[in-house]
């Protein structure tokens, strides 16, 4: 795999030009510059809820994939970026149980989540950040636009209407409607 370079989560970014998808920014400390790889709407809510210490009462995806390698007795041991084929970016998680350490292939967007999660350290090859030189993003750029993790934005549909308005309710801090004061919902 090569040298390896350690990338930090720089921000989000919804994508003007691709209604639903956004643009994850991966920092590269020794460059001031960011690695754009665009993600779908289910990673960047996942990302984001992390990145502002949201969470919900149930597991989502990403925790329970957190939590299913956690109860196998492994840890996350970094994600690492590693090739890009046809402008799709491929990554490998790391695990570690015991002396074994297990290399699984997996989307970027889905190892950022994770690694956000658990606090793991996110990799990239040195070559492909080389290869990718043309289409890094510099700091000053785009820094004015990335005031931090866009708002949790998620798929129109009747359930999920509700789960918009109980996020709502959450970022305003307010009471969720279907506890009462002792929280037996009654």
């Amino acid at each position: 795999m090569g040298e390896l370079v350690e990338l930090k989560v720089g921000g989000l970014l919804p994508d003007g030009n691709n209604q639903g998808s956004h643009i994850l920014l991966l920092k590269i400390p020794q460059k001031s510059s960011y690695l754009p790889i665009w993600i779908g709407p289910a990673e960047a809510s996942s990302i984001a809820m992390v990145l502002r210490g949201q969470a919900f009462e149930r597991p989502l995806t990403h925790d329970l994939l957190q939590h299913t390698i956690e109860g196998l007795g492994a840890t996350v041991q970094r994600v690492v970026i590693t090739t890009i084929q046809d402008d799709t970016f491929y990554a490998r998680i790391f695990l570690e149980r015991g002396e074994e350490i297990i290399s699984i292939d997996a989307r970027p967007s889905d190892c950022v989540a994770l690694a956000v999660r658990v606090r793991c350290p996110i990799f990239c090859s040195a070559e492909l950040l080389e290869s990718q030189s043309d289409h890094l993003v510099e700091v000053d750029e785009i820094e004015a636009e990335i005031a931090g993790p866009p708002p949790v934005q998620l798929p129109k549909g009747s359930a999920d209407d509700a789960l918009r308005k109980l996020m709502r309710q959450v970022e305003r801090g307010e009471k969720d409607p279907r506890e009462d004061d002792e929280g037996t919902g009654e």
